[in-house]
């Protein structure tokens, strides 16, 4: 996911990278939480959790306009 950021974003003096990875790591989290509703123990982030999170809005960029939402 993150090599496929486009450098052009990266560079932009708006991207912070440390924010956007802690954004969207709570934004795992939340997904975990929500897959994971009445379990107390044994709560992984899985995969399928980083792809919803990633698929979000908020983590969509494109070379002009960077990340959504930050």
């Amino acid at each position: 996911y993150f090599t496929s950021i486009p450098e052009e974003v990266i560079r932009r003096k708006d991207f912070s990278n440390a924010r956007f990875v802690r954004n969207l790591y709570e934004r795992c989290q939340r997904k975990t939480l929500a897959r994971c509703m009445g379990k107390c123990e044994g709560i992984v982030i899985d995969a399928c959790d980083f792809e919803s999170a990633a698929a979000d809005e908020d983590f969509k960029f494109d070379k002009k306009s960077g990340p959504v939402g930050f």
